[in-house]
């Protein structure tokens, strides 16, 4: 694993966007999803524990682009977390995301209540 990994804040609402490509045997890589269903998200910390299932949906399958929300970061821990995206093929084939790294850090200066 790489030293560098983006920080987030606790404070924050874990939110994005993804831009996917996929290869297949033959061919160049490829960034049409179309049909594609998205079988679930998730992120785990320590000892692969969840710490939030996230919703997705495509905000282009034709160009690879889904958008995620998991919510809420207040009470998360902090440390290392991981995410990634499950998807299956129309024939039933199943494709996961590489897998995201990033560091959950405590907020500063915490919001005003």
């Amino acid at each position: 694993m790489s030293s560098e990994v983006p920080r987030l804040k606790r404070s924050l609402r874990f939110v994005g966007r993804i831009s996917l490509t996929r290869s297949d045997e033959a061919g160049p890589p490829q960034t049409d999803f179309t049909g594609w269903a998205i079988a679930g998200s998730r992120v785990r910390g320590r000892n692969r524990a969840l710490v939030a299932t996230v919703a997705c949906s495509w905000v282009d399958a034709a160009q690879g682009r889904l958008a995620f929300d998991g919510g809420e970061m207040a009470s998360w821990p902090v440390g290392v977390l991981e995410h990634d995206v499950i998807l299956v093929a129309p024939d039933g084939r199943r494709h996961v995301t590489p897998t995201a790294r990033f560091l959950v850090e405590w907020e500063v200066t915490p919001w005003a209540s």
